[in-house]
Parts: C-alpha cells; sequence; structure tokens
C-alpha cells in the first residue's frame, strides 16, 4: 500500500464553545457566526431576531433534533443555547426513566456516570452536524467553583462551565475553540500610604481566549490572551457556509406569456383536539408535554399512544391521559419513543384492535 501524505492547513467547519457570566452576550456572539440557527433549549432567544428550531421538550427531541440537522443541513451553523439546560433535559429524563428521586440517588456519583455517557452521545451528533459541513456553536453559562491543583498545596476559585465536572471536560476536549465571556474590570488605586483603597472605574466586556489560573480557554486560531467582545477577531477563523435561513430562497420569474403558477393551498392548521385522537389545547397535564412534541412531530395521536399503553398491560383502555403518572409519560414513553412509534405502526398496519 503507498502512503500518501498532505500538508497545509484543512479548512474545515469549526466547533466553538462559548462561556461566560450571565448578560455578557453569549447569544448575541453566537447570532453573528455565519447564517445561524438556534437549538433554544432555555428561552434565551426569545428576544432577538434569530433563527431557531422548535425548542426540544426533552433529551430525546433533542437528539432527534441533531440527526434531523446533520441529515437535512438547514444551516451554516448550529448554535446549542445552552449546554447546561440540556444537561438539565439529560438529568431529568434519567431521574425519570430510572425513579431516581435525584441525580445524587445512586452512591458513588453513580447516576453521572450514565449522564457522562450520554452527554458523550449528544457531543457525537453534534460532530456529525460538523462533518455534514456546518458550524457547531455551543454555549454555556460560567460558574464559580473550587479547584484543587494537585501539585499545589491550597485550592483556589476559578470559573467554569455550569456544568457536572466531567461534562464539561469532555466538551472542552470536543472543541476546536473555547473562549470565555467576562467583564474586564478596570480597578485604579486612590490615596496613598495605608488609606489606599482599589476603586473599580469600568467593565470591558472581553474575549478571554486561552488557559489562564482563573480560568479555561483554548483556540486552535492563534487569538491572543484577550480581546474585545465581538464578532471582529474570530470570524477570519471561521469559514462562511450555507445560506441564511430567516431568507426565503429566490424565486425564478415566469417568462412573458408563462402561466403564474398558482401557490400551494395549504390546508388549515387543525386546531389540536378538532379531530378523535389529537391533542385539545390546554386539554393535557403538564407531564404529557415532552411526549406532545413527539407525537406531534411524527404525526402520532394521543389515542394511539393510550392504546399503545393498554395493549402493552400498562393501563387499562379507559385510563383517562390526566391519570397517567410523569415518571411513566417522562420515564418510559419519551425515552423509548422509537419503540413506541413501531408498535404503532404495527398497529395501523393491522386489523381488529379492540379500540
Amino acid at each position: 500500500m503507498s502512503i500518501q501524505i498532505t500538508t497545509g492547513a484543512v479548512q474545515r467547519p469549526q466547533k466553538v464553545v462559548l462561556y461566560g457570566v450571565e448578560g455578557i452576550g453569549k447569544t448575541l456572539l453566537a447570532a453573528q457566526f455565519p447564517n445561524p440557527v438556534f437549538i433554544d433549549t432555555e428561552g434565551g432567544t426569545e428576544a432577538y431576531d434569530v433563527a431557531r428550531l422548535p425548542r426540544p421538550m426533552s433529551w430525546t427531541a433533542l437528539k432527534d433534533l441533531l440527526r434531523d440537522v446533520a441529515a437535512e443541513r438547514p444551516c451554516g451553523t448550529l448554535v446549542l443555547d445552552t449546554a447546561d439546560w440540556a444537561e438539565r433535559l439529560l438529568c431529568d429524563e434519567l431521574c425519570a426513566k430510572n425513579h431516581w428521586a435525584s441525580m445524587e440517588t445512586l452512591a458513588y456519583g453513580k447516576a453521572w456516570q450514565f449522564a457522562l455517557e450520554e452527554f458523550g452521545r449528544m457531543l457525537d451528533l453534534l460532530t456529525d452536524v460538523r462533518d455534514a459541513g456546518m458550524n457547531v456553536v455551543v454555549t454555556a453559562h460560567a460558574a464559580v467553583a473550587k479547584f484543587d491543583k494537585p501539585d499545589e498545596s491550597a485550592s483556589y476559585d476559578r470559573w467554569t462551565m455550569k456544568l457536572y465536572k466531567k461534562d464539561a471536560a469532555l466538551l472542552k476536549e470536543w472543541a476546536d475553540a473555547l473562549l470565555f465571556l467576562n467583564y474586564k474590570t478596570i480597578v485604579e488605586v486612590v490615596g496613598e500610604g495605608f488609606s489606599a483603597k482599589g476603586k473599580a472605574r469600568g467593565a470591558k466586556r472581553t474575549i478571554f481566549a486561552t488557559h489562564q489560573a482563573a480560568w479555561d480557554g483554548k483556540n486552535r486560531w492563534g487569538l491572543p490572551d484577550e480581546v474585545p467582545l465581538s464578532y471582529e477577531p474570530i470570524a477570519p477563523h471561521v469559514p462562511c457556509l450555507g445560506p441564511d435561513p430567516r431568507m426565503p430562497a429566490p424565486q425564478p420569474e415566469p417568462s412573458a406569456g408563462q402561466p403564474q403558477p398558482q401557490q400551494a393551498q395549504t390546508p388549515a392548521q387543525q386546531a389540536p383536539g378538532d379531530a378523535a385522537g389529537t391533542m385539545r389545547a390546554g386539554g393535557l397535564p403538564e407531564q404529557w408535554a415532552p411526549a406532545a412534541q413527539l407525537m406531534e412531530r411524527d404525526g402520532v395521536t394521543l389515542d394511539e399512544v393510550l392504546n399503545f399503553a393498554a395493549l402493552q398491560g400498562h393501563f387499562t383502555p379507559d385510563t383517562p391521559a390526566e391519570n397517567y403518572p410523569p415518571e411513566y409519560v417522562g420515564g418510559f414513553i419519551v425515552p423509548n419513543w422509537e419503540q413506541v412509534k413501531a408498535k404503532v405502526a404495527e398497529y395501523r398496519a393491522g386489523e381488529d384492535i379492540p379500540f
């Protein structure tokens, strides 16, 4: 076999993590990446004119959404905003599925080990998005945590991502660029001798792009230790990919004498609850929200899910939806949605179903 050697930098979509204190402008900075579409797990983009996908109501819905983005390539940059709220979806689903009161239910942090494995699977899906030709930006909140350095006798405080520490470590390894956003406070000394005091005169929003004792940071772009918080220093290192998802595709003008195309008449959106088996708006209890999102996406009705539960012997056919416990909806229906959907398809193809 002949060995092929290549040289030079390879231009690829970038994997970027932006983390910082609340209100610093993580979302606004992410919105300046090329042709972005947001997966908003916390509702932080509602005040901005950005393109966004449906907000995932469960960890299963989030993973399915990432697979759809990789397959359909709807944007130049996918933004997951934020990683820590996505982790909350993961923890909620794990606790419901395994009947844990909290992630601390199992001794020695075993529950968090399950979370780490699932979090890694999400990063694999984000890598699939990058490999499909899109930049990926992940935002996260920052928090102060104690840090014990092995070669130091005392611990000290430093900024880190507001995630389980092993999830944060995995996310840092995954990223091509890890950028910490914070205010750089300007302190002036007023007075002399024992009466001297430090006075804060202002704060500049700053991107810290390299590792320091008080925070994590890295980049493969050659950025200096710190730059002003703007997209300008980042732009040369991020390829511009894909069309702007907010702009409609241009339509060719018809030639003279050619009949004008009739716009397809889309059927009026059916109000939820108008037909048998669909959900009436506001008619379901809160615990059905994650399942309802999957049902709407895949065209599965509430009656079909209730029939599935009855045919599996989990509930009687006359059990109303409001009597289904949250542990069953969030802990069984949502995590096992692919199996539920497959069974529903079997029921549709079969006959003589007694419901």
